[in-house]
Formats: structure tokens, sequence, C-alpha cells
């Protein structure tokens, strides 16, 4: 007659290996990161979700937020956290984000029409000069065709255990003969120590500084 009793003790046996459906709250230091659950995405935290492990024996949480690392965990349905009710991530500030500053020419080329006071030589000049300040090894250029490829100049970084790099070159060339216009466009890229190569939408601070001062040297007023 004491049969019954093996429908709650089974229950509890179940969640002691991660309960079958489980809301959690998911937080972040600092608020404000989006929240991806198995390619998901969930939202912005602070947020609420549902881990069915009837449906996933396990779900991959990922937390990005501009400036800082992006934070993960792998959730089983059998560990502690699969019954835990609040996951909280503290993010580490990507040290990066400071040397860097978002630009329209970042992987993007912008055009700058000359002043036609200048001659096309002293344009290459004063173009050649400034890059060169910048970027010390020159990859590509032919003087003709106002083509200049610097090589890159690398940066890398540690944080939060991780490592990435980032790697910016300078391209410059003639979009108009007449009238004069330029286009320069600084690729800037990221990599995460595994020697793959994805373009970032920041530039170093120096490279923008380098754009600035080109268009103030050389472009209409």
């Amino acid at each position: 007659m004491r049969f019954p009793l093996l429908a709650p003790l089974g229950a509890a046996l179940l969640c002691a290996f991660g309960c079958a459906s489980t809301q959690k709250t998911i937080m972040s230091d600092p608020p404000g990161a989006m929240v991806t659950v198995n390619d998901d995405k969930a939202g912005v935290t602070p947020v609420k979700y549902d881990f069915d492990f009837s449906k996933h024996v396990r779900y991959d949480v990922v937390l990005q937020k501009d400036g800082f690392i992006p934070a993960e965990q792998v959730v089983f349905s059998d560990t502690v956290a699969a019954r835990d009710t609040v996951l909280q991530f503290a993010m580490a500030r990507d040290p990066s984000w400071d040397d860097t500053v978002e630009s329209e020419i970042a992987n993007t080329f912008l055009r700058i029409q000359i002043n036609p006071q200048f001659a096309k030589d002293t344009v290459w000049q004063r173009i050649f000069d400034s890059v060169t300040t910048r970027y010390p090894s020159v990859a590509q250029m032919d003087k003709d065709a106002g083509y200049i490829k610097t090589a890159p100049i690398f940066k890398t970084y540690h944080a939060n255990g991780q490592e990435f790099t980032i790697r910016t070159s300078f391209v410059a060339t003639i979009a108009s003969p007449d009238p004069l216009v330029y286009k320069f466009e600084i690729v800037s890229e990221r990599s995460s120590g595994n020697d793959v190569w994805t373009p970032w939408h920041r530039i170093f601070s120096d490279d923008q500084k380098l754009v600035n001062e080109m268009q103030d040297r050389l472009s209409v007023k």
C-alpha cells in the first residue's frame, strides 16, 4: 500500500539529475549583454529563458556585449547548474576597446576629393609621407596609379584567460583622375589565436588620426 510514494521519489530523483524544464534568469555584470542559447537569441540581460532538458541534454549559453570579452557556459542536464534558477556571468573588459574606435573607413573605402590646387605628385608625396609615418613597411606600391598598400600592424591582447590579436593595414588608390579623387581604406581584422582572421568594425585610434590628417591636408574645404 506504500507504492504511491514511488512517484514523488521518482520525481525527486529526476530533478537530482536535472528537471525536465527549468526557467532560469540569465544575468550579467554589467547588464545589457546579448544572450544566445544554442544559437537562439534569448534577449538582453537580465532575461528569462526556459531550459527544457527533455529536448536537449546540454545548452550552450553565450553572452556578448560591446567592450567586453564574450562569456560562455555549457549547462548539462545532470549538473548543479541545471537546477539553478539563476545563471550569473561576470564579463571582463575587452582591453582592445580602449585602443580602437568604430570607423566608417574600417574595411570600406572612403572617397576624398582632392583640392585642385595640389598637383598630382604633391598629393602622392603627402599621402606617402603620412602613411609611412604610421606604417613603416609598404607591401605594394604603384606611384603612377596612386596605389599603396602597407604591411599590417599587429597588437596582441590578453584578457580573461584568452588571447586575441588585431591587425590593420592601409590601402589607398586613385578612384577618379579628373577631378582627382582618392579612396582610402583601413583593413581591420581580428583573430582569436587560431590564425583565422575575421573582419572587425573598429580600427586603432592612430589609424583614425591618420585618415583625419589626410582629409585635413588634401580634401576640398
